[in-house]
């Protein structure tokens, strides 16, 4: 009984992180639209990165926060999350619709086994490289209405192709997570977080420096201020919070199933504000979804069939 309680509490955490993350693209949305996204990804992740931190050394006590000598390994992976990732989909925000950006998201499980093949040498399974293409033809059907066409013309795309490469980078933080095994989901958060974050305040000074950007003024900063207490507490401090303790129970597999909440989420905020999608975009989700669900179901008998085998789940 009590590791169904586990199991359970896991979900709703799961459930908590992915519809916070879900609601984060419609509202940031509306923040780029009066702040450059450098500036709402520096101060949304430089934020986050003190408030984590700050719990960290509080739950896990001081020493949690030392580096242990691993400090460029930890600030490349940081830097990919919330530079490469952040800013990235910020801008392709700008132009692409939320609900679609979010649909992107279901594509990280397979973005982080290529990624993993790349870094790693391990050959993601031909079953999974079909769910990704699965997912993949789900998410252009979302994104076109099936129209390569638009595309090509370059009508629509342009915007969820950014939030398509600023994923691959948040892919490479996800596979990161692996080369840190003896610390918690909240350490390397917030520790990569807060390297992360250096790498942004250099990116925002050098961009300042060249002229490309300038110092918002407090009227427009004030004027999304909701949107920044969102992306800063719910969408950051305590998505994070959450994922770290749902992961802790019920594992990395069954977790990567709740990242269909993410556009499920934003669909559903958008068609709460008027949006009617059309019936290709829900065979689109719907596809992409199916793939996530497939690909879960394939790890999972073959986990099974290594433990029975005696073997690791990460045994080839």
């Amino acid at each position: 009984m009590h590791v169904h309680t586990e199991k359970f509490k896991g979900a709703l955490f799961l459930l908590l992180a992915t519809t916070a993350w879900g609601g984060m693209f419609p509202v940031a949305k509306e923040a780029v639209q009066s702040l450059d996204p450098v500036f709402v990804t520096l101060v949304r992740y430089a934020s986050v990165a003190l408030i984590l931190t700050a719990i960290l050394g509080a739950l896990e006590g001081l020493g949690a926060l030392a580096l242990e000598g691993r400090a460029w390994p930890l600030a490349l992976f940081g830097v990919s999350g919330m530079v490469g990732f952040n800013v990235l989909a910020l801008y392709g925000l700008k132009s692409a619709a939320p609900a679609k950006a979010a649909m992107i998201m279901l594509t990280l499980p397979f973005l982080s086994s290529l990624v993993k093949w790349a870094l790693d040498g391990t050959r993601p399974r031909a079953g999974l490289l079909g769910c990704m293409l699965l997912a993949m033809g789900g998410v252009f059907l979302v994104v076109t209405h099936g129209d390569l066409a638009s595309i090509l013309h370059q009508r629509t795309g342009s915007g969820e192709l950014l939030v398509l490469l600023g994923a691959c980078f948040w892919a490479v933080y996800t596979v990161g997570r692996e080369r840190f095994p003896h610390w918690s989901a909240l350490r390397y958060g917030a520790l990569s977080t807060a390297l992360g974050s250096l790498g942004l305040i250099s990116l925002w000074s050098l961009l300042l420096a060249l002229g490309v950007l300038s110092v918002p003024s407090a009227a427009a900063i004030g004027s999304v201020g909701y949107q920044l207490v969102y992306l800063i507490l719910v969408a950051g401090v305590m998505a994070i919070m959450a994922w770290a303790a749902g992961i802790s129970r019920v594992g990395a597999v069954n977790a990567s199933l709740f990242i269909c909440f993410v556009p499920i989420t934003a669909f559903a905020v958008e068609i709460a504000r008027g949006y009617r999608p059309h019936a290709i975009e829900l065979v689109g989700a719907s596809m992409a979804i199916a793939a996530l669900f497939i690909n879960h179901h394939l790890a999972s008998r073959r986990a099974a069939a290594l433990a029975a085998s005696g073997l690791s789940p990460e045994a080839k």
